[in-house]
């Protein structure tokens, strides 16, 4: 019986410490063990800035905060994708700038987005092999980190990550 209690101590006492442990990192993303901001997505970063198109380096740069759209910025399906904006061809990703969507089959423009709470809709005039085409794409933002686009209402949409300019 004796070695049960040491047991379920000895346990108390390591889930006790993972407890603090993981509560060592601020609300800011900054370690009060190490003193450093810890990188959201490590792994979602694009390369760096002088390799990257024009509208990539602007909805990477873009301020959200004081904007109010979410939206914008570049995003991919997964990690490695991040990793490939603006090198090679690849599907799976979405450069959202204030006014244009570039996705791997066309290049949208738009006014502006309509839309409540975390849901846009957003009328655009597209182009691609060149052709053009009017559409609705609708964009719901899951948090801060994902969002679903939505570029034909017949059919399901994309979840992606967002990703981060190479520091």
């Amino acid at each position: 019986m004796r070695k049960i209690e040491k047991a379920t101590a000895s346990l108390a006492g390591l889930v006790l410490l993972a407890g603090v442990l993981s509560g060592c990192v601020g609300s800011g993303g900054s370690s009060a063990i190490s003193g450093m901001k810890a990188d959201p997505d490590p792994g979602a970063v694009t390369p760096p800035e002088m390799v990257l198109r024009e509208d990539s380096v602007e909805a990477l740069k873009h301020d959200r905060r004081t904007s109010g759209l979410a939206y914008v910025g570049v995003w991919a399906s997964e990690e490695a994708g991040c990793r490939k904006m603006d090198q090679t061809a690849f599907e799976g990703f979405a450069v959202i700038t204030p006014t244009s969507i570039r996705q791997p089959d066309d290049t949208c423009t738009y006014q502006q987005a309509s839309g409540q709470g975390g849901t846009f809709s957003l009328k655009a005039s597209c182009e691609a092999n060149g052709a053009k085409s009017e559409r609705t794409i609708n964009i719901t933002m899951v948090n801060q980190r994902s969002l679903l686009i939505q570029n034909r209402t017949d059919r399901p949409g994309t979840t992606m990550i967002r990703c981060h300019l190479q520091e």
